[in-house]
């Protein structure tokens, strides 16, 4: 019966060739959405490579006031903030939690094999304040303490894999340009975009911790401090730490928050580009299920005679359904084959090297179930009309 259906939709290809086209042009579209959408999810199971839970931050913004009067405020704050019993610990962290629009890379080389890596920036402390766990080496200390030839940097694990074929970090030295790394502490991972956004190539730099480790101003230009504070810090409190940092400095504006009330904010926009394209999917196999649908109706409706005849000589139900449905899948069928082919040179020619070959295979069996899906309900309806025709109805049909 197969072979035959085959015969049927090859002899009508004509008439099918729009329909099918849009079949393979909703199955490459749906392939590749479901291909981020897969990869974003995966994302979320991850670990993200720190711990936000009891965090606030303070951010603030000096205006016009020159660098004396910053170095003096700051060292201010950092009295305030080491004399407040419920911060158990601080870190000046220039680098953004929960920003998926803040980007910082550059060019990282290693015998002479150049990668894009993101540059973060830490100080002593923020590893304990974020419980940023390490896989190998160790953060940054005292001893840390710039010379003339290395700089330390602690690295991700995505880093030390990409670069490094023995897979081990600690001890190497990375160049760019005139300036030399060399990586003291391997972190597993750090994604500081969102729980949905995927894995970089990261490297810390060492900056200051107190005030009196200020040296330039400009460097502390959207600076974040990030507070420790074990005990749930209500509104009262909130407004408290607010109205402390304001008598140190009125003339400031500063803003006192959880660093998780930043969470949704970073998911909804790491998710935005997800969320089109499906719109767009979702809105592609409508029209392709309503033309699929209107091109089975039509060619049940030109044969009701044929199904009579078949009806009248005694074929059962269930061999008119199986015609019928048949016929639909086997033309998506031909359509999914040649999306097939195309869908393959994505992981062969590395179209997104940061997508992994599971996460290929897992998409593409999703779109061939939905569109085997749509296919079978556009062709169900018209099927059942099918079978409800009487016989001598049906033969009388012109």
């Amino acid at each position: 019966m197969i072979s035959q259906l085959m015969k049927l939709i090859w002899n009508r290809r004509k008439r099918n060739v729009m329909t099918s086209l849009g079949i393979f042009i909703s199955f490459l579209v749906l392939f590749l959405v479901l291909t981020i959408v897969v990869k974003t999810v995966g994302n979320y199971f991850k670990d993200q490579g720190y711990n936000t839970d009891k965090v606030w931050f303070i951010t603030f913004n000096w205006k016009e006031a020159d660098f004396a009067e910053i170095k003096e405020t700051l060292v201010q704050i950092n009295l305030m903030i080491e004399s407040d019993a419920q911060i158990e610990n601080y870190s000046y962290a220039r680098t953004y939690i929960y920003s998926p629009w803040v980007i910082s890379a550059t060019n990282l080389e290693y015998n002479d094999k150049g990668l894009s890596c993101h540059i973060a920036w830490s100080d002593r402390e923020m590893a304990k304040v974020l419980s940023v766990p390490l896989s190998d080496g160790r953060w940054f200390s005292e001893a840390d303490i710039p010379d003339t030839e290395y700089e330390s940097i602690v690295v991700s694990q995505m880093l030390v894999d990409d670069f490094f074929a023995d897979g081990e970090g600690v001890g190497k030295v990375l160049e760019r340009g005139d300036e030399r790394y060399r990586i003291i502490g391997v972190i597993p991972e750090f994604r500081n975009a969102s729980r949905f956004s995927d894995s970089r190539r990261i490297f810390f730099r060492q900056t200051f911790h107190t005030a009196e480790d200020f040296t330039d101003f400009r460097e502390s230009m959207g600076q974040r401090i990030l507070l420790k504070i074990p005990d749930k810090l209500n509104a009262a409190g909130e407004m408290a730490l607010l109205k402390k940092l304001n008598r140190i400095a009125p003339a400031w504006t500063f803003d006192v928050r959880p660093l998780n009330a930043l969470k949704n904010q970073a998911t909804m926009v790491t998710l935005l580009l997800p969320g089109i394209l499906g719109i767009v999917s979702i809105f592609m196999l409508v029209n392709v299920g309503l033309g699929l649908f209107g091109v089975i109706w039509y060619q049940t409706e030109r044969r009701k005679s044929e199904v009579g005849l078949r009806r009248a000589l005694g074929a059962p139900v269930k061999k008119v359904y199986q015609q019928i449905i048949g016929e639909a899948m086997i033309l998506t069928t031909f359509s999914i084959l040649w999306g097939i082919l195309f869908a393959i040179q994505f992981p062969l020619l590395q179209v997104f090297p940061a997508v992994e070959i599971s996460t290929y295979s897992q998409a593409l069996l999703l779109a061939i179930a939905i569109i085997y899906g749509i296919t079978f309900l556009c062709a169900l309806y018209p099927s059942k009309q099918a079978i409800n025709i009487e016989p001598a109805e049906a033969l009388h049909y012109e």
